[in-house]
């Protein structure tokens, strides 16, 4: 009975998830913890996809440092 608007075209989501897939490719569902670790794993990467991933990682653990001052 209600209306779902999508500002955005589907193509990104499609992307997102065949991303997704191909970083969770080989991983058997039934290991709940290595899935969780390939779906992060493959979110970070399409995060900072444009950006130097060393660089990144070094700054991220470094505000996290600096959080726990």
């Amino acid at each position: 009975g209600c209306t779902i608007k999508c500002k955005s075209g589907t193509q990104i989501i499609d992307r997102l998830w065949q991303h997704v897939r191909k970083h969770t490719k080989g991983v058997n569902s039934t290991h709940h913890r290595r899935l969780e670790i390939a779906i992060r794993r493959a979110q970070w990467c399409y995060w900072k996809k444009d950006c130097d991933l060393w660089l990144a990682c070094g700054a991220m653990l470094k505000a996290n440092r600096e959080q726990l001052k």
